[in-house]
């Protein structure tokens, strides 16, 4: 069977979630890794006359350089990106949330691609959206990604670090 409308719950709480940002005046990056989703979501966001820009390996590294700063000055208010196609090389410090309806089994993607919105000079907190569907194999990813980041502390610091993190004043940084 097939539902008589082409929303998911993950689109539905992803479009709700922009919907109420661009209303408070911010931007927002979408990662997903899947390429199907990432089209659709842009697809309504067209459709419903939200400008955004759909970033990912269909998009030439040089084209998506020059979206990007088309982003970072405020021209278009929302990202749809590939986690892969973003993860690395790109500093979007300007944005201040990041929705993630789905996660990448590895767990170095995830945080690759949440670095990029998650700077040390980013100009305000940054908050992250995890979509989890109940029941869903969501619960179990999102289980396993913690597991993941808990064994590489572990491996890297020999020991768990906690997951609250204070912010870095740049001067003192700077000073030291």
């Amino acid at each position: 069977k097939r539902s008589w409308t082409p929303w998911t719950p993950k689109h539905s709480a992803t479009l709700s979630l922009v919907a109420k940002l661009l209303s408070q005046g911010e931007q927002v990056v979408i990662g997903s890794p899947f390429t199907h989703f990432n089209e659709t979501i842009h697809r309504f966001l067209v459709e419903a006359g939200v400008p955004s820009l759909l970033l990912d390996g269909q998009t030439s590294p040089a084209k998506r350089g020059l979206l990007v700063n088309q982003f970072k000055n405020k021209v278009t208010p929302v990202i749809v990106a590939g986690v892969k196609a973003m993860g690395e090389g790109y500093s979007l410090e300007c944005c201040s949330h990041l929705i993630l309806p789905s996660p990448s089994w590895a767990y170095d993607e995830n945080d690759q691609f949440i670095d990029r919105v998650w700077r040390l000079n980013s100009k305000k907190p940054v908050t992250i959206y995890p979509i989890i569907t109940e029941c869903t194999i969501d619960e179990l990813m999102h289980s396993s990604y913690a597991d993941k980041k808990d064994s590489a502390q572990l491996a890297l610091d020999a020991k768990v670090l906690p997951d609250q993190v204070e912010d870095i004043n740049p001067e003192i940084l700077l000073a030291d």
